[in-house]
Order: C-alpha cells, then structure tokens, then sequence
C-alpha cells in the first residue's frame, strides 16, 4: 500500500487541525479568519484540492464542522455573535442547513453522521448542570 500526505492552507494560515474525512477524501475542519481569530469559518476540501467556506446562516462568531458522511452531508456547530449558546446543525452537500437543538439545550454538539444522514451528538442545559446525548433522524 502506497501513501502519499499532503499539507494545505493556502491563503488561510491560521487553520484548526483537519476534523472529519470521509472515503471520498473530504476533509472537513475550521480556521481562523486572522491571527486573533476574531472570525472562525468551516471549511471542506475535496480530494482535487478545492476550498470551500462554510458559514452557517446568520449573525455567527464560529462555524465548525465535526462530521462529514459518504455522500458529502456534514454536521457541527455554530456560534451566535453574542456567545449565547451553541447550536447545532446538519449541513446537505447541496448546502441546506437544519438545526439541531434538543429541547432544553443551550450547548448542542453534534460529533457523527452515517451514511442515511442520523446524527449523534450530545447537548447541556445553558448552566451546563445536565448533559445527554442525542441522536437526531433527518425526515428527508
């Protein structure tokens, strides 16, 4: 078996380490928008080497993903500018995002997505005095 690494950032230096890899060799991770890390964007980077950003939706400090599946579908977490909580969502290939908060949750952290798009994860009230895990079905 030959192997063979490589090393990307491009024009982003300040890149997190890389999070998720998927068979097709999706690479999945965040970095930071400058040295002080004032903004952080996700990131996926396919096989042949191309970079796309990943923003979730709205007013957002931080957009990480966590998880990415065979068919390109990623999940993760964001959060809001304010630092209120951290929500959690799955993201399609095609781009559509859907949240994941359980009920009660103020910390939402999704950390797996199989193939059929569930994802398992775990969450925390805002005070952090009670924490479970979650698995979310989509109902695509």
């Amino acid at each position: 078996m030959q192997a063979r690494c490589c090393r990307f950032s491009g024009d982003r230096p300040h890149f997190s380490p890389t999070i998720a890899l998927n068979a097709q060799g999706t690479a999945a991770g965040s970095f930071c928008s400058d040295a002080q890390c004032d903004a952080v964007h996700a990131f996926l980077r396919a096989a042949d080497g191309t970079m796309t950003v990943v923003d979730a939706p709205g007013d957002n400090y931080a957009t990480q993903l966590d998880a990415i599946n065979a068919a390109g579908d990623t999940t993760g977490w964001t959060i809001p500018s304010d630092f209120s909580a951290q929500h959690g969502f799955v993201r399609t290939q095609q781009g559509t995002f859907a949240t994941i908060d359980p009920p009660g949750s103020g910390f939402t952290s999704p950390f797996a997505i199989n193939d059929p798009g569930a994802v398992a994860g775990n969450f925390c009230d805002p005070t952090f005095a009670s924490c479970h895990g979650f698995v979310w079905i989509s109902h695509r």
